[in-house]
């Protein structure tokens, strides 16, 4: 999934570690790890509302493979501006095994 960083203008991948709730609130909320490039395994964790983020329809693969090409390799395409949960009943979108 995206994030909007380092503006609201920008987007970066990110990978949803888990799903929460504001106490304060009662907002959901989700902790996203960013990977950095080329080392995926170093990065940080934001907690971002689950309305602000951006679900992808990429693999886990595709979205590695993107994080440590710097983005050489890609999808074709990329949802960039449709944010919110895409599924009603809260559940996560799933994780799309690749099929090779």
């Amino acid at each position: 999934m995206l994030i909007e960083f380092p503006s609201p203008e920008m987007r970066t991948v990110g990978l949803v570690t888990q799903r929460f709730r504001a106490s304060d609130t009662g907002e959901e909320l989700a902790a996203v790890y960013v990977p950095t490039t080329p080392n995926p395994t170093s990065g940080y964790v934001e907690i971002v509302p689950v309305e602000r983020l951006v679900w992808l329809d990429w693999t886990l693969n595709e979205a590695i493979q993107f994080i440590v090409s710097a983005g050489v390799i890609s999808p074709e395409t990329v949802k960039y501006r449709t944010t919110g949960h895409p599924d009603p009943q809260g559940s996560p979108p799933p994780i799309i095994p690749d099929q090779s």
